[in-house]
């Protein structure tokens, strides 16, 4: 009776082991699915900006901040794009500069 009673105990145990690692995947997996959401909204956002420098004439594959930093330094637009991203202490159009050359797709520069 004893070695039932601990045989089903073991069970129990191997049970609970497995409720707890499903627990702990499912929590993951729930990770996993906020990340990429935040990544998909990102993108969304990217591609609102590079939309927004292609209707106002400037490459496809670059957003208005990158522009302005690479084609108005010093100008008002740059100060306030800087300013709405403060957190970035002013260099925001600095940074958002990538190092390929895109102007040559642009049509107003």
């Amino acid at each position: 009776m004893a070695k039932n009673n601990q045989y089903y105990q073991n069970i129990k145990k191997g049970l609970i082991n497995l409720k707890e690692k499903a627990k702990e995947k499912g929590e993951k997996k729930e990770q996993g699915l906020i990340k990429k959401a935040g990544k998909y909204i990102w993108n969304i956002f990217v591609s609102l900006d590079q939309l927004g420098n292609t209707i106002l004439g400037g490459s496809p594959d670059e957003t208005i901040s990158s522009r302005i930093g690479r084609n108005y330094k010093g100008t008002i637009a740059e100060k306030i794009v800087n300013t709405l991203f403060f957190w970035q202490k002013g260099k925001h159009c600095e940074l958002s500069i990538e190092p390929e050359d895109r102007e040559k797709d642009a049509i107003i520069k």
